[in-house]
């Protein structure tokens, strides 16, 4: 962990150029970083590194892993009509914040958050259904996470036997996403009758 005499980086993140403070100590944790702050080049010496590709949401999720070894879901989920001191289900939207931190996670090879990701990932998936199982699933695919995915363990095994019934209702109800689905990601298609056929 950092300590308090570790100098301060500043991040400037996205489009609009949203700044963030941390601590050197902790961003030196990752490899990325580390060849940045220390290897010389200019961010050596100014303590300031831009990231004009990355999601402001998602690089705060990414500090916060560095700072309590954990993450928080950024956009808290909609109260609606649930009962009272019950939490909401998660949806696709939830599903697509945890895809992207674990994308972000991988691409600064930040492991714990990674795994910590993919975890939340997958704990969306068991929880949704119909169209929405797949629509996330081919944002996965979209992003070039298929193959880590599902090979993600054992909190696979569960997801894997829900997922036929899934697919069968969704052939029934939404034939003709469906059909585009196949069309626009036909490796998900192929790892999902895979699965259908043999359990991938």
């Amino acid at each position: 962990m950092s300590s308090i005499m570790s100098p301060v980086v500043i991040l400037t993140v996205g489009e609009d150029e949203i700044k963030f403070h941390v601590y050197e100590d902790l961003l030196c944790s990752l490899p990325f970083f580390r060849a940045a702050l220390k290897s010389g080049f200019k961010e050596t010496a100014d303590k300031k590194i831009n990231m004009p590709e990355d999601e402001p949401v998602i690089i705060a999720a990414v500090i916060e892993y560095l700072y309590v070894g954990n993450y928080t879901y950024a956009y808290g989920r909609e109260l609606g009509t649930v009962e009272k001191n019950k939490t909401p289900p998660p949806d696709l939207k939830e599903g697509s914040f945890h895809l992207r931190v674990y994308a972000t996670a991988f691409k600064y090879d930040c492991q714990g958050l990674v795994e910590a990701a993919m975890g939340s990932l997958i704990y969306v998936l068991q929880q949704l259904d119909g169209i929405a199982v797949v629509q996330l699933l081919k944002e996965v695919y979209d992003r070039s996470c298929g193959a880590a995915f599902w090979e993600a363990g054992k909190d696979m095994s569960a997801f894997k036997k829900k997922l036929p019934g899934i697919l069968k209702d969704v052939y029934v109800t939404n034939g003709e996403d469906m059909k585009d689905f196949i069309y626009e990601c036909p490796s998900l298609a192929n790892d999902l009758l895979r699965l259908s056929v043999s359990g991938l």
